[in-house]
């Protein structure tokens, strides 16, 4: 039972101004008025006791400034959305520490949790960064990849949540400094390949000796050390092994200090391109077919650069339909200073269309790593969550950590911007970040995997419309990078199954809508990947969940 006086309320209130301003101004915000909660923090009423430990203890090893990652999957095959998290360690060469585990916690339906990472195989040790989740076998169980500082690992699920350890086997040990990853079928035949966003060239006997303004100790940034590192592309042959086809992709082209990864149909030619987003470098657009074509498209597409033609620090990134024309526009988030900023897809390549869509002046005061782009109150509207954390010292006094800043939350209108909503929460240093419905009632919750401090597990209390919730089926397989077109009330919804994007995190392959007031949908149309097919499914009730199992709907031509 969740007690009440655990809760931590998040309030909403509008901060900007009427949006019959002129789009292309910076906006400036009023003091927000808080009218309705949005989420509650229930980490320990569900039962989560996981903190995360950097290992920092003033020698400023840059990874320290960076984990740590969450995922929400499936690992026991019971239709509930587990958590894992990943823990970072002492990365002195000569710690001699009992380093803490990684930690599964598996969920009873409820959004309560209990810790089975004993009994998963799963409790490693290393300096943890990212996960994905995904079948790379076919056979219905969800697998794990974990990137770490050092060596990567893979675990293939045994079933009901036992994992054995087949880096070695499978050939997919790469030993940089990984970050975001991502399980999907990114060549489209039919397997689910990886692929590996790595950040710097970097070891602890090397470290560099940086300082702030102040003249204090503090971390460096990814230009002090000139040695940005290639990221990595395993292709999975089929056979329980995968080659790596790095430079098939063309990713020994261009390197770059990676954060973030997306993959989508971004170029609109028929298949999936891989986006990385780079830190203080061009971010990269690789083309998902490496038998096709081995080249980097961002800067001719627009997705290089912002608006002023300068490369910004991305970590988070997302792609979804923000204009509803039915094309994926994408998502970065920045340092402070910098906004986050938000590509809209034209018949042409991207444009920076940040302050246009109220994302420009108000996200420029605070740093945002993970993210996620999602209809929180079912008004049929895509709203915004950032996790916020700094990666230099605040001026601030008096704080347990000086690099603690506020979350970011941004409710989306009809007039396609974000608006900001005040969020009363404790300051951390958040970093990754996961969705997912935890507690199946229909609406998106949250979990905020924060560095050196206990997650945020984010119930949502928001959601006040309809919705609609899909999972999509080929076979065993859940069908990712599948697109959803749901149709209700004289409007369509583009929703796609995406559990990678955003900052070292894994969510929810299924697919929700929220409908504001509509009741009844009319069709759900999916977009099948691979195979370009598509069939059409329904009609459907409203507050409804349903599996959508290929070659069970009615077929009709992939151009409707």
């Amino acid at each position: 039972m969740m007690t009440a006086t655990r809760f931590v309320a998040i309030l909403l209130g509008i901060s900007f101004i009427a949006c019959a301003a002129d789009p292309g101004e910076p906006q400036t915000s009023t003091e927000a008025t808080p009218s309705k909660a949005w989420f509650l923090e229930v980490a320990e009423e569900a039962g989560i006791q996981f903190s995360h430990r950097s290992g920092a203890r003033g020698e400023y090893y840059y990874p320290e400034s960076m984990a740590g990652g969450v995922g929400l999957c499936d690992l026991n095959g019971d239709g509930h959305l587990d958590l894992f998290f990943l823990q970072g360690r002492d990365l002195a060469p000569d710690s001699r520490e009992n380093h803490p585990t990684n930690r599964y916690y598996q969920n009873s339906g409820d959004g309560h949790f209990e810790d089975q990472t004993a009994a998963s195989g799963l409790g490693a040790t290393e300096f943890g960064m990212g996960i994905a989740c995904g079948d790379i076998n076919g056979d219905g169980h969800t697998d794990v990849y974990l990137t770490n500082v050092g060596r990567n690992r893979l675990y293939m699920n045994l079933g009901n949540a036992r994992f054995e350890d087949i880096t070695d086997d499978a050939g997919v040990g790469d030993d940089g400094w990984g970050a975001s990853t991502l399980i999907a079928d990114v060549d489209g035949d039919g397997d689910e390949d990886i692929f590996v966003t790595n950040y710097l060239r970097w070891s602890p006997e090397h470290e560099l000796t940086c300082h702030d303004q102040e003249g204090l100790r503090e971390y460096c940034g990814p230009s002090s050390y000139g040695a940005p590192a290639k990221d990595v592309f395993y292709r999975n042959l089929g056979n329980g092994t995968f080659k790596d086809a790095s430079d098939e992709l063309g990713l020994h082209t261009a390197f770059g200090p990676g954060l973030g990864v997306e993959l989508g149909d971004l170029a609109a030619e028929d298949g999936l391109e891989i986006y990385v987003a780079n830190d203080q470098t061009a971010n990269h657009l690789w083309f998902g077919d490496p038998s096709a074509r081995a080249r980097n498209d961002a800067l001719a597409l627009g997705l290089a650069l912002n608006r002023s033609g300068a490369a910004e620090a991305g970590m988070g990134v997302q792609a979804f339909d923000h204009d509803s024309d039915g094309d994926l526009d994408l998502l970065v988030t920045h340092l402070d200073g910098e906004s986050h900023t938000l590509y809209r897809r034209d018949p042409h390549g991207y444009s920076d269309i940040s302050d246009q869509a109220g994302l420009g002046y108000s996200t420029l005061k605070n740093t945002g790593f993970g993210l996620a782009v999602a209809d929180f109150d079912h008004d049929g509207q895509l709203d915004l969550y950032v996790a916020g954390g700094r990666v230099t010292r605040t001026s601030s006094e008096g704080r347990d950590d000086p690099y603690a800043e506020s979350d970011a939350l941004f409710q989306g209108t009809q007039e396609q911007r974000f608006v900001a909503v005040d969020l009363q929460l404790p300051l951390r240093t958040g970093r990754g970040l996961a969705s997912g419905d935890i507690d199946n009632d229909g609406d998106i919750d949250l979990v905020v995997a924060n560095r050196d401090a206990a997650p945020l597990v984010l119930k949502n209390v928001a959601a006040t419309g309809e919705w609609l919730k899909l999972s999509l089926q080929d076979g065993p397989r859940v069908a990712t990078g599948s697109t959803v077109l749901v149709r209700a009330c004289d409007r369509t919804w583009t929703r796609r199954s995406a559990p990678w994007g955003g900052y070292l995190g894994s969510s929810d392959p299924g697919v929700h809508v929220g409908l504001g007031n509509c009741k009844q949908i009319d069709e759900v149309l999916v977009h099948w990947w691979p195979g370009l097919t598509s069939e059409s499914f329904g009609p459907f009730t409203a507050g409804s969940t349903h599996t959508l199992l290929k070659g069970n709907g009615l077929s009709v031509p992939s151009s409707d």
